[in-house]
């Protein structure tokens, strides 16, 4: 999807929190015509906030006034799933990788497990540049 760009859970955090993303990665955000993020992201957030690990917040409200589309994890998401880096031990990486790919989305994120993969059909920015 050109001009589109899948958000990482952590920017998504980021974004909401007003936390840690330069002017450079903010203007990139606002000038990408479509902003995705994943259903999976959704679950990632709900789990840490019943930990404890994250304060409460409406994510769908958030989502809503971020003008965000959510992309629901598919069959074809489950068909295509691989585990693209073995040393990584966050499943979630794995399945955002997977949505990038199969959506053909440019992914965002800081992630230098995620930014250190070789592999051709994943585009990445580094969030933190």
């Amino acid at each position: 999807m050109k001009n589109s760009l899948l958000i990482d859970t952590h920017i998504f955090l980021w974004l909401v929190l007003k936390i840690r993303l330069s002017p450079t990665t903010i203007g990139k955000i606002n000038d990408v015509g479509n902003l995705y993020m994943s259903s999976i992201s959704f679950l990632e957030i709900m789990i840490k906030q019943n930990n404890g690990k994250l304060p409460q917040f409406d994510i769908v409200e958030l989502v809503n006034d971020m003008r965000i589309t959510v992309l629901p994890y598919t069959e074809n998401h489950a068909i295509h799933h691989r585990n693209y880096s073995p040393t990584n031990k966050d499943p979630f990486d794995n399945v955002i990788v997977t949505v990038a790919i199969t959506e053909k989305l440019t992914l965002m994120t800081a992630d230098k497990n995620i930014l250190g993969l070789d592999i051709p059909e994943l585009n990445t920015i580094n969030a933190r540049k």
